[in-house]
């Protein structure tokens, strides 16, 4: 079972993956860890490619989440999960992850955790524009490219939708 989560920042990429790899025991790989560096900074392309090919190697089934689109083009999964949220519930999420974060500055962090603090130090009204424009980007990204793909997609736009997810990991084409 291969599953590719994708979604606009703050849309519940990471707690979905992180729901997934916990229930389906499934190697889980969220892009931003190989994409971004350990100061929040963005890795080389050659490097980050040369990262997701070495994680598809190594594991037959797996999720993988993230919204570098010239990363998850790549991929080949047997199902996309689309997390389409509203953009105002997304920017919540993202001003909430500010005030998450700081309580995490400084303690040890867990890898595997869907929220990385280095991420969303110091909120300002200016990172909130960006992500807003950033978000608006991937959106019409993600929109243009799920026009090409021909393996199933499946939208959610809540964790409330995951006994969704839950149905179809547990039918008949994906066991």
């Amino acid at each position: 079972m291969k599953i590719l989560i994708i979604g606009l920042l703050g849309s519940g990429k990471s707690s979905l993956a992180y729901y997934i790899n916990k229930k389906y025991k499934l190697p889980r790989l969220n892009l931003d860890e190989i994409f971004r560096t350990a100061g929040g900074g963005y890795a080389e392309s050659q490097q980050y490619q040369k990262d997701l090919d070495t994680f598809l190697k190594e594991h037959c089934d797996w999720v993988i989440e993230g919204c570098q689109q010239e990363l998850y083009q790549h991929i080949q999964p047997d199902l996309i999960v689309f997390t389409d949220i509203s953009g105002i519930r997304a920017a919540w999420r993202f001003t909430c992850r500010f005030f998450q974060a700081r309580r995490l500055i400084g303690l040890e962090i867990e890898k595997d955790a869907p929220v990385q603090a280095y991420h969303y130090r110091h909120p300002t009204p200016a990172k909130i524009w960006d992500w807003y424009r950033c978000n608006q980007s991937i959106k019409r990204q993600i929109d243009d490219w799920l026009k090409t793909v021909s393996v199933p997609v499946m939208t959610i736009s809540s964790f409330r939708e995951y006994p969704k997810i839950d149905q179809v990991l547990n039918s008949e084409c994906f066991r």
